[in-house]
């Protein structure tokens, strides 16, 4: 290992000689200064690892050197040598910043042999501390969940870098807002999470955890996990604190929604096989007997009816099975908000002739995605259509498009005065009405193009939302010229 280094700072020559002979014997590297200014222009060269200081010198004495010191980052410990051991001198150099105080002349060395060692090794453990507690400090801010500590009104005390990745704030907005954390919980899920939070105070004495779900600033939603560990005392004893982690598991719930919805699917597409066969052969007999009817008696109107709902029956049998048969795929990289950008150009006539007021928002990054273009199309024009003419006239429809690290995302929100009493029959083949693809056939391509198509109903607003993995080497966003958003 290196020599400990040692900075003599004294107007005595004498001194400073015999200082540094019998340090040199002792296995230390010395340097000398006869004055404190000399001594500083010294620490801009080379890093002592001890200062022995006296305080009685010219130009710049003891005292004005530690005053000098506390500006360096990280100083060098000093130990005090004078020749008067006055109690106000002693207690001002400790002021000051000095570990050690060693009075002229030096009687025994073996006495600064252990001065030195003692202040050297207490700085170096001081740093390795600080170097420690930078480096959890660091590891917490950059873990990919929210760690946090609240005060019993509910204000934080501490949150990670995190909170601007799951809610887009930074940590001195979530600091300054009282309340903060509980705010940006879904309006449901609030009282849940202030009960949770005040057991914790009570004095329960386990982890406690609660499945809750937070809001983004766009207004989707975050599917999390709350941990909340018993109160402690502050570490400056101002009162108690708790602390917590908030796991987001978005992607997990919609792994799991994904899996239900495939095994929905299997069941379904059984069942509508099994319909469109024994409806098309009797339906063939009804419109062949219907027609020949017609032929000889064409002034009854009776056979036209069956014709025509022959007929409807007909396109539902075709519906169901265009449904049922697998979509071709030619997948490319492609961003989701230009497919989205194309859709709302070819729709806007549709949209105006509806008074639909289309507000798009891709402030957040949209990663590129390896789909083919027809089918992503298809199900973003059905996803849109549904929702103009589901919506009130003149009415507002929010079109969002954003990407995490695993899934690109796409949210069509419209008014809806009440939720969906039965949301998957909106996905049946059955109820599909209209020209163009519908929900059904846009939720099985999702399928196919290994993501999901899903429904919910939050604060007054039916939100339809698809989501698609990743192409796993895209890296730029792909963002349209208005990448705040705008209104079509």
């Amino acid at each position: 290992m290196k020599s400990p280094l040692v900075l003599i700072v004294d107007d005595d020559p004498t001194l400073r000689e015999s200082v540094s002979l019998w340090l040199s014997h002792s296995g230390y590297q010395t340097a000398q200064a006869e004055n404190g200014r000399q001594a500083l222009g010294l620490l801009e060269k080379q890093r002592p690892d001890l200062i022995l200081l006296d305080l009685r010198m010219p130009v710049l004495d003891g005292f004005g050197f530690l005053a000098e010191l506390a500006h360096v980052a990280d100083p060098p410990p000093v130990v005090v040598i004078s020749g008067r051991g006055e109690v106000r001198d002693v207690v001002e150099s400790f002021r000051r910043g000095a570990t050690d105080f060693i009075v002229k002349p030096i009687e025994s060395y073996e006495l600064l042999d252990h001065a030195a060692q003692a202040a050297i090794t207490a700085a170096e453990t001081q740093r390795r501390m600080l170097r420690a507690e930078a480096r959890y400090f660091e590891l917490v801010q950059n873990l990919p969940l929210l760690v946090f500590a609240l005060r019993p009104d509910l204000t934080l005390e501490f949150v990670n870098k995190n909170c601007r990745a799951m809610f887009g704030q930074s940590r001195a907005t979530a600091l300054a807002v009282p309340g903060w954390f509980v705010q940006q919980a879904h309006a449901d899920d609030r009282q849940a999470i202030r009960d949770v939070i005040g057991q914790a105070f009570s004095g329960v004495s386990r982890p406690l955890s609660l499945d809750c779900r937070f809001l983004r600033p766009d207004g989707t939603i975050t599917h999390c996990i709350l941990k909340v560990m018993s109160a402690t005392e502050a570490p400056e004893g101002d009162g108690m604190l708790v602390e917590g982690l908030l796991i987001d598991i978005t992607d997990r719930v919609e792994l799991e929604r994904l899996m239900v919805q495939q095994e929905k699917l299997k069941t379904l597409g059984a069942i509508s096989a099994e319909v469109a066969h024994e409806i098309r052969n009797p339906l063939f007999s009804i419109a062949g007997f219907a027609k020949r009817l017609h032929d000889r008696h064409p002034e009854a109107h009776e056979t036209e009816i069956i014709l025509a709902e022959a007929a409807r029956l007909e396109a539902l049998v075709d519906r169901i099975r265009t449904y049922l048969q697998p979509a071709d795929q030619h997948p490319v990289c492609l961003g989701m908000g230009g497919v989205i950008a194309q859709v709302l150009e070819a729709l806007s006539p549709e949209l105006v002739g509806r008074d639909v007021v289309c507000r798009t928002d891709f402030s957040r990054a949209v990663t590129a995605v390896e789909e083919d273009p027809l089918l992503l199309g298809q199900v973003v024009t059905a996803m849109v259509r549904h929702g103009a003419a589901h919506m009130p006239r003149g009415g507002t429809m929010d079109v969002t498009a954003w990407s995490d690290d695993t899934f690109s995302r796409l949210t069509v929100a419209y008014p809806e005065a009440q939720p969906a009493r039965e949301p998957e029959r909106l996905f049946l083949p059955f109820e599909e009405s209209g020209t163009g693809p519908g929900l059904a056939l846009a939720r099985r391509l999702a399928q196919d193009m290994g993501g999901s198509l899903a429904y919910a109903h939050d604060a007054g607003r039916a939100v339809f939302t698809l989501t698609l993995p990743l192409f796993p080497h895209a890296h730029a966003s792909d963002q349209p010229e208005d990448a705040s958003g705008g209104t079509s």
